[in-house]
């Protein structure tokens, strides 16, 4: 197949990694795969095989797709009604209902709500993003999930510490992520009662508060240098698409601290983190203050997250799946 994905940006986002995964995967499958982003820019943070063009100055072959998939909100009204697809089936991938990202009276979330009746087959990574996309959806849903590639995420520190180190990740402030900022909270909590750690940041946007060390659009190695050097993942966030950090993090050997209220799967408390629901402070901070202390429950929680990871995010089935959806055949 000749399939081409439709993306807003190129920058340093979990969810272009997912993209640049799934063309890279199809191309070695050998399906002629290309990237065109809406911004006059291309990937180029991580290992791409596969095609990139503006899609201001796309070639002729664009016509001539047999699949064309929008990746973001913005993207999907595009996809739906441009002609310059020509006969291409249009689909969407779903990584996250963004209307959630603002609030219910804005003008945003009622154009994104919109966008979620345009005539698309819809591709999501999680079961509750199909139940809720099923609410407006004129075409199919089908069901896919993420991979994580043990080539770029692995224990890997920069260097040995002594003591606790806490990393924060996504330092992003909207209605979906950590609006009450759960994670800052929990943190000075332990500071103000005497608890020593350092605490690492990193995300697309400057810190709000004192971070140890922080950093703004990491590359990839400097991604996994700060999950492999860091002993804890905290994380806090009202809605997820399918956690993605959290696995990462996993991966690379980093115990993970979890407030969350909707979009846990592969989360399971007890045995690969520790997790509460999004808005109670109070056992997210003890968990956080458990962890720090008890290195038996932390390093039962790093094997046995490495050991999820191995089992249930390879990229071979998660690809096998969206091979079917985009045939069609699911």
């Amino acid at each position: 197949m000749r399939i081409a994905y439709i993306c807003e940006s190129s920058g340093i986002f979990g969810g272009v990694r997912i993209v640049a995964e799934h063309l890279n995967r199809l191309t070695d499958r050998g399906h002629d795969c290309w990237y065109f982003p809406t911004e006059n820019d291309s990937i180029r943070w991580l290992p791409t095989r596969f095609n990139q063009a503006w899609i201001q100055a796309a070639p002729p072959l664009i016509g001539q797709c047999d699949v064309v998939v929008a990746t973001a909100g913005s993207t999907w009204p595009l996809v739906a009604e441009s002609p310059i697809f020509g006969k291409a089936k249009r689909m969407a991938l779903c990584q996250m209902l963004e209307h959630l990202f603002h609030a219910p009276d804005s003008q945003n979330y009622k154009s994104l709500v919109k966008n979620l009746r345009l005539p698309l087959h819809f591709i999501v990574i999680s079961q509750w993003l199909k139940a809720e996309l099923k609410k407006f959806a004129r075409r199919p849903v089908s069901v896919i999930r993420n991979g994580i590639d043990p080539a770029l995420f692995y224990p890997d520190p920069w260097e040995p510490h002594k003591g606790i180190r806490l990393l924060v990740e996504g330092h992003t402030l909207n209605q979906a992520k950590d609006i009450n900022e759960m994670t800052h909270w929990a943190i000075m909590a332990l500071k103000n009662a005497g608890y020593h750690f350092e605490t690492w940041g990193f995300s697309q946007t400057a810190p709000r508060w004192e971070f140890d060390q922080y950093w703004v659009m990491p590359d990839q190695d400097t991604i996994r240098h700060l999950y492999s050097s860091c002993d804890i993942l905290v994380k806090a966030s009202r809605y997820e698409g399918r956690p993605g950090p959290d696995l990462e993090a996993m991966a690379c050997g980093c115990a993970v601290n979890r407030a969350i209220l909707t979009g846990d799967d592969d989360l399971t408390d007890g045995v690969n983190c520790l997790k509460v629901k999004y808005g109670d402070l109070e056992q997210f901070t003890r968990n956080l203050q458990r962890l720090m202390v008890d290195d038996d429950l932390r390093r039962t929680l790093i094997e046995n997250g490495k050991t999820y990871v191995r089992e249930h995010a390879d990229w071979q089935t998660a690809i096998d799946l969206l091979e079917t959806a985009l045939k069609g055949e699911a």
